[in-house]
């Protein structure tokens, strides 16, 4: 965890400078679902989508349009936020 959040905020924090500079910047972080979800021991693709309400795996596809929309002037007013893309995984 340790090397996730610091490479993150190192990240961060060198674009913040080139962000000022231009008046405007978009910071997108993205991690896996399974960081937040504690699973005991190994579990198998089929025991996890048993679990999943949408029944299937996320594409990249879904997750791309979402970075689109948040990188876009509509999403200008949204800022500090999780947004989860799962399924409905956490939400069970």
């Amino acid at each position: 965890m340790d090397t996730s959040v610091t490479g993150a905020f190192l990240m961060c924090r060198s674009l913040v400078p080139h962000m000022r500079g231009r008046g405007y910047g978009r910071i997108l972080n993205i991690t896996s679902t399974m960081s937040r979800v504690s699973l005991p021991g190994r579990e198998v693709s089929a025991q996890i989508l048993a679990n999943i309400p949408l029944g299937r795996w996320g594409r990249a596809e879904e997750v791309g349009q979402l970075a689109v929309y948040l990188c876009s002037e509509d999403a200008g007013y949204i800022t500090g936020t999780d947004i989860l893309i799962d399924g409905g995984w956490c939400a069970r």
